[in-house]
């Protein structure tokens, strides 16, 4: 796989950088990012080290919100802990393509790397009739959009900031209420969800503003993958074609346990989100090209919230554009 790698993917890797950097940042092009071919569990153990940090900072809201050490935990915690990070992880690495599945920020490597899970990719081409070679040359593609936008530090501040405070609030009074409702209910000393209630119950009023905000970028990051693959040159592939829908058909047969991966970080994907969000995309670029396309991750104070993505105008005139 890895001979595979750096035959056909590392070209497109660099390729795509070249390509889509003028639309995401500023400066001279990064270096490019050393793609890596990993089999599920390769995935797994580089994504636990990855995204141990954020996990730990998302027990806080236990403990009056200060940050928490590994080694401070009790042996309840660390176990409960230790569940919920394999659980979350594993069933990423199940359906993993490449490296962000989830759109959060990995650490900043002295050598940039992209992980790429053939397996995976080989499973999306066989079960959704769809050509590998198209996978593969989209999904380095998003990969290299997706690790040029995270690597800039107003992204990285932002998204980190709200995917790690998003699950702290999460109040006791949620937990009571579900606790009554029979979301989850303790038999014989063990807990046990009803994963179907859970992942549909309401938002409380401070997780519903984290929430839009976090899929506002989530779906920006998605929109702006796509717009700039159709419009390299060549076009890298068109959202009209039969891989848009397949992808979308593969995100449709998530179960339960894979949304609530995305809800946990409230990163869940949203349809009608991400349609705003294709639609303000297009429209900053057809008025105002790269330099537009730029602006939006240039600063936290630039990036769009949830409510401009219906009023892409209005976001252009505040930033001078």
């Amino acid at each position: 796989m890895q001979q595979e790698v750096q035959a056909t993917v590392a070209p497109l890797v660099a390729s795509a950088v070249s390509a889509a950097w003028p639309a995401v940042g500023v400066g001279s092009a990064p270096i490019r990012p050393r793609v890596y071919a990993v089999d599920r569990g390769g995935w797994a153990l580089i994504t636990v080290a990855d995204y141990m940090p954020l996990f730990l900072a998302t027990i806080r809201g236990g403990r009056g919100g200060t940050a928490v050490p590994p080694g401070s935990l009790t042996i309840a915690e660390a176990s409960a802990f230790g569940g919920q990070v394999g659980g979350f992880v594993g069933r990423l690495a199940r359906r993993a393509l490449g490296q962000y599945e989830l759109p959060l920020p990995r650490p900043a490597l002295p050598e940039a790397r992209l992980l790429w899970c053939g397996a995976n990719i080989d499973d999306v081409a066989r079960r959704y009739a769809v050509e590998r070679s198209e996978v593969v040359r989209w999904l380095a593609w998003r990969d290299v959009v997706l690790h040029l936008i995270l690597s800039l530090e107003p992204v990285r501040r932002r998204i980190v900031e709200w995917a790690t405070s998003y699950p702290a609030l999460f109040s006791a009074e949620d937990v009571a209420e579900q606790h009554r409702a029979g979301v989850f209910r303790v038999i014989e000393g063990k807990m046990v969800v009803d994963e179907a209630r859970a992942v549909s119950w309401p938002l409380n009023e401070r997780q519903r503003p984290v929430a839009n905000e976090l899929q506002a970028m989530h779906a920006l990051m998605a929109a702006e993958a796509w717009f700039l693959a159709e419009h390299a040159s060549p076009p890298i592939v068109s959202e009209e074609g039969p891989l848009r829908e397949a992808l979308d058909r593969r995100h449709a047969d998530l179960d339960v346990k894979d949304v609530a991966v995305e809800q946990h970080f409230g990163l869940r994907y949203d349809e009608r989100r991400y349609e705003a969000a294709r639609r303000f995309v297009a429209r900053v670029g057809g008025r105002a090209g790269m330099e537009g396309l730029q602006r939006i991750w240039s600063s936290e104070a630039a990036i769009p919230r949830a409510s401009d993505l219906t009023d892409p105008d209005g976001w252009l005139r505040r930033r001078g554009v």
